[in-house]
């Protein structure tokens, strides 16, 4: 079974049944000079996931990123370090198995996909084209940050469409 959704702001509060904390991540953080207006649920916080515990079952995001983004997100790989406006995406695992985040796009912009946990410690990084997937092993209630970052200096009027497919493999 798959199951789509058009991703725009949303509020924290509770997402299919289930009550989720929102806490924020090391290596994002606000842009000083963005003139992006913050209000309350859009761009407060990290959009958040519910990862479906059916087996088979995928959670399709379609998003865009663009270089005036209300966050900065900074990846590493391989001595290289990477900056630019990001879309975050909290991951609420609901049992234990792997999670696999695999994003895919046109390629008219570079973008890094990157998986971390909450403090900030990278678990995974793919760059720089279509596609990029991450596979993570994660126990039951773990928390991740799935980030979606344009390789573009902020302020850039660049955007980039991204179709992001997050699923919990047993």
């Amino acid at each position: 079974m798959r199951r789509g959704r058009q991703f725009a702001a949303r509020s924290p509060f509770a997402v299919g049944g289930l009550l989720l904390l929102i806490l924020a991540a090391a290596d994002c953080r606000r842009n000083e000079g963005s003139t992006t207006a913050i209000t309350s649920g859009a761009g407060t916080h990290p959009d958040i996931v519910p990862v479906m515990s059916g087996v088979g079952v995928e959670e399709r995001l379609t998003s865009i990123v663009g270089g005036r983004e209300p966050y900065v997100c900074t990846s590493t790989q391989a001595g290289g370090h990477w900056e630019g406006p990001c879309r975050r995406f909290t991951i609420i695992n609901p049992r234990s198995g792997t999670l696999v985040a695999a994003l895919t796009w046109d390629n008219q912009h570079v973008l890094i996909l990157s998986l971390k946990t909450l403090d900030g410690l990278q678990k995974g990084m793919g760059c720089c084209r279509s596609s990029q997937t991450l596979k993570l092993a994660v126990e039951a209630g773990s928390v991740y940050e799935v980030q979606v970052t344009l390789l573009k200096t902020w302020g850039s009027d660049e955007t980039q469409k991204f179709r992001l497919t997050l699923s919990l493999e047993p």
